[in-house]
């Protein structure tokens, strides 16, 4: 997901959407927890649990596949489909990983992206779901209004 080799990175994405693309909507939502722990093994340093809010310090500023329209697109559409159907927990681990999407992205690798990001985790968080997921989408949307003016 992080090689400097590009041709090595695209493989990766042309390999994530085949995988992706053969499995069933339920089926894809089993991976999102992998999808988190490869990005938080790849780019997030220790985390620290301050007043219910999970920071983190980045190892990289950002994440080669990520950097790509593909890789992003692939990635999101994954996780878009996980926080709106998923169980709790994979709406956890969705949630957290729109943060890293957010975060790790190259601007014009997400433009396109952002408006179903922010319709996806606004439609959950309006719902009766528990702090927990509540606090992570609240912090995605947070990040991408200050994070993504910034750039």
């Amino acid at each position: 997901m992080n090689s400097n080799d590009k041709g090595l990175v695209e493989k990766v994405v042309n390999a994530i959407t085949a995988i992706f693309s053969k499995l069933r909507k339920e089926d894809q939502f089993a991976l999102v927890p992998v999808v988190r722990e490869a990005i938080e093994e790849i780019a997030v340093e220790a985390s620290d649990d301050h007043l219910g809010q999970i920071v983190y310090r980045k190892k990289v500023q950002s994440i080669k596949m990520l950097e790509t329209k593909e890789g992003v697109k692939t990635l999101a559409g994954v996780i878009q489909n996980s926080i709106l159907h998923g169980s709790l927990k994979n709406r956890v681990d969705s949630a957290f990983c729109f943060k890293y999407l957010i975060d790790f992205s190259a601007p014009l690798a997400i433009k396109t992206e952002v408006i179903k990001i922010c319709g996806a985790l606004i439609r959950v968080v309006t719902d009766k779901f528990p702090p927990e997921l509540k606090m992570q989408i609240f912090l995605a949307l947070r990040l991408m209004l200050t994070h993504r003016c910034k750039r």
